[in-house]
């Protein structure tokens, strides 16, 4: 196995434990609201600024380890003084958005940008955080920060010596710059829309037992992995991208009539999500950091506004 591909399967690996452990932890230790919050703002919302720092450090493991000494120092306060829970929110939080940055750009730039790659990456996440919720002991905590640990080292181990790396200018600052921030930020307006509709779809399947729930993230899961392989097979990324969508779309309304167009269009919808990684980072080479995290952010509004209401 060559290290572009040892890369995304150790990076997807951790991407699931990652997920899993911060969603466990906070399970095990808050019913409070504002600190599943605090998590998701820190979580999500600061990735295009993490992305920024992460596209200027040539080391980037020292990024991935970051991450790591948080979740540790986390899972030990989680123990220790479970009193303070916000605290521990904020960690965890700060760790997350810190190791996906990490591990959206080694993919990126170690693959040369395949969407098959980015979709693989981002698939575990949607899984980890059902096992997380659903499965949620100190057990299961203390072996996905074990996992976590050995995960982190065996890439750096593994991967270091030969892993792709390189720091280049964005296209945002050349002639082309309000063509790439236009594009950008439909990009991100999809991401958006995406992530109310997988809302929706995910809603109603998980209105049953914890079973569903872990039914539903693996037809999202499934979306993710498959939706660059199937793009790859119609030769056209757009017409792969209209395809899922009008499939998304046409589930919303056929739903009330027709139970299983919920996990149809939760898989469609995911799909798209490799195809618009690709597209993001395609505009902003040398930014890869930050063009994953403009995304990541993107899915907090509608999350937010539910939360509002």
């Amino acid at each position: 196995m060559n290290s572009p591909h040892l890369s995304t399967l150790l990076a997807s690996l951790m991407h699931f434990c990652v997920d899993a452990l911060c969603l466990c932890c906070l399970y095990l230790i808050t019913g409070d609201g504002v600190d599943y919050l605090v998590y998701n703002v820190l979580a999500f919302l600061t990735q295009p600024l993490t992305g920024i720092v992460v596209d200027r450090i040539r080391n980037k493991y020292k990024v991935l380890f970051s991450a790591v000494i948080l979740f540790f120092m986390a899972a030990a306060m989680a123990v220790l003084t479970p009193d303070f829970m916000t605290v521990v929110a904020v960690m965890l939080g700060v760790g997350n958005s810190l190791f996906h940055v990490w591990g959206g750009r080694e993919v990126a730039v170690a693959t040369g940008n395949d969407a098959r790659a980015l979709g693989v990456f981002v698939s575990p996440g949607v899984l980890g955080l059902a096992v997380g919720a659903v499965l949620c002991s100190w057990q299961l905590l203390f072996l996905l920060l074990m996992m976590i640990g050995i995960l982190a080292t065996a890439h750096y181990c593994m991967v270091g010596g030969s892993a792709v790396d390189r720091v280049g200018d964005s296209a945002v600052g050349s002639g082309r710059g309000k063509y790439v921030i236009g594009l950008m930020i439909a990009i991100c307006a999809f991401v958006m829309l995406r992530s109310y509709l997988a809302g929706e779809f995910s809603t109603t399947t998980n209105s049953g037992a914890g079973f569903m729930v872990l039914v539903a993230a693996a037809v999202a899961m499934s979306g993710k992995i498959l939706g660059g392989f199937l793009a790859r097979i119609a030769r056209s990324y757009a017409i792969a991208f209209v395809a899922f969508t009008a499939v998304s779309l046409a589930c919303v309304f056929i739903k009330n009539y027709w139970g299983n167009a919920i996990f149809v269009g939760l898989f469609a919808i995911n799909c798209t999500m490799p195809l618009t990684l690709y597209w993001a980072e395609k505009l902003m080479p040398g930014r890869e950091g930050f063009a994953f995290g403009l995304l990541a952010a993107s899915l907090m509004p509608p999350y937010i506004f539910s939360v509002m209401l």
